[in-house]
């Protein structure tokens, strides 16, 4: 059977985004699952967005690692940045596709690089919003922590004389983490 030359092909370079995020399984659980998904990067942002077009490649359970679960699927994408011929549509094509980026959660994102985890009742480093007014209606600008002001908070609580002044003084800025240092 002749083989049509590779050139003549319809190509499909596909650059794939990984997002992976933990939540809870259940209301009050303490243990959390991995959520490990895959968008197509190279989608317009419309299609992107659409909750149809993002897929499932699994979960990661509690107490498993991330690079462990993910290392079948790494070794599929290196395949695949070589060029394969593959059906697409009932059409011959020549596929391309590569990791592009890994995103995830404040959190998750800490633990792939082996920074260590904020321990306060906010939800993000930058924000000064109490975990009971995430879902109301906010002001971003007044509420936002920024690099200067958190350089002399930090500096406040440094200079403290006791163990228990830094403690309080780190709870009214309510970055209880600090007084740890």
């Amino acid at each position: 059977m002749f083989e049509e030359p590779t050139s003549s092909l319809q190509v499909y370079k596909l650059y794939i985004d990984i997002y992976y995020n933990n939540f809870s399984t259940f209301h009050n659980i303490y243990h959390l699952l991995g959520g490990v998904y895959i968008q197509i990067g190279n989608m317009r942002f419309d299609q992107r967005k659409q909750i149809k077009n993002h897929f499932v490649i699994g979960f990661v359970s509690f107490g498993s690692l991330f690079n462990e679960f993910i290392s079948p699927f790494f070794t599929e994408i290196r395949h695949l940045k070589e060029e394969k011929i593959m059906d697409v549509q009932g059409t011959k094509s020549l596929v391309i596709a590569s990791l592009g980026d890994i995103t995830s959660d404040l959190l998750q994102g800490n633990d792939l690089v082996g920074v260590k985890r904020h321990n306060t009742t906010k939800g993000c480093c930058t924000c000064s919003i109490d975990k009971n007014f995430w879902t109301s209606n906010n002001d971003l600008l007044l509420n936002s922590r920024y690099q200067h002001l958190t350089d002399k908070q930090f500096e406040e609580i440094f200079v403290a004389s006791t163990s228990i002044e830094r403690k309080e003084i780190s709870t009214r800025y309510n970055c209880t983490y600090a007084y740890q240092y």
